[in-house]
């Protein structure tokens, strides 16, 4: 994409040799200006960026997507549009929104983060990077109001608390404050499949593993995408395809020659 001082430099020689000095001047003044304020404002943008990182990295990732919402990708979107550099910022608040238990946010802007990535990258180490992190099991646990203690979880891919106060009739599915998630009653209170969402889980994780044995190899984000999908499998009562991963992940450990660094 051109920017406004390329398009200048290729209009003023024809307006050189039409020796309009004052056209020329001002052809030459006005996208600079716009190029230095352009400039200027990705760098605040870039910023307000590096502030989200540091609140993430102290676990205030409310206050660090709230920087990254308003200061930076707005301008990351205008000034660079689908490109890698936007798809590192909202892959991060994905991330964050994760760590908040904003499932819907969360895996809107994953996928968003993914979709550029596949796009301006194709399979490389970022986009299976995009594609693990969709598929990262979600553990963090969910208020519901009005339960006894205040807790019943993991509610996975909750945005806000349930009240659950009108199903009370629904209580042969939980033991103590447990919620059972693979019971029907609970499908049909929640309005999701969760073996769906699993499932959705599974295929993210092993598309991320096809990418890196592609272009990792024997690396430590190959071996934690193994774990990962174990761990899935797992939750999916498929225990034998589990123990498979734990030990071609532990293979794979053992021929990594040194440790490498990770996201």
């Amino acid at each position: 994409m051109k920017c406004a001082l390329d398009t200048a430099v290729e209009v003023t020689p024809f307006l050189a040799k039409s020796k309009d000095w004052n056209k020329l001047f001002h052809s030459l003044e006005s996208p600079l200006k716009s190029e230095r304020n352009a400039r200027i404002r990705f760098f605040a943008a870039v910023a307000y960026k590096d502030l989200g990182a540091a609140y993430a990295f102290n676990e205030a990732h409310h206050d660090a997507n709230k920087f990254r919402e308003e200061y930076s990708l707005p301008v990351y979107l205008e000034l660079l549009g689908d490109h890698p550099f936007t798809a590192t910022l909202m892959d991060d608040m994905g991330i964050s929104y994760q760590a908040l238990g904003d499932y819907e946010s969360a895996i809107k802007f994953l996928r968003d983060a993914l979709r550029m990535r596949k796009h301006s990258l194709g399979d490389h180490q970022e986009t299976a990077r995009s594609f693990h992190g969709l598929g990262k099991w979600p553990a963090v646990p969910r208020m519901i109001v009005g339960w006894p203690g205040g807790f019943a979880g993991p509610l996975s891919y909750y945005s806000s608390p349930v009240d659950v106060k009108p199903f009370r009739a629904c209580l042969p599915f939980v033991v103590g404050e447990v919620v059972h998630m693979r019971n029907p009653a609970f499908s049909r209170l929640t309005g999701f499949s969760h073996q769906r969402r699993v499932n959705d889980a599974l295929d993210a994780l092993r598309s991320a593993l096809t990418i890196q044995d592609k272009v990792l190899g024997n690396h430590q984000e190959t071996v934690r995408s193994h774990r990962e999908i174990a761990h899935v499998l797992r939750k999916l009562g498929r225990d034998d395809e589990a123990k498979n991963e734990e030990l071609l992940a532990n293979e794979r450990t053992l021929s990594i020659d040194e440790p490498q660094p990770e996201k």
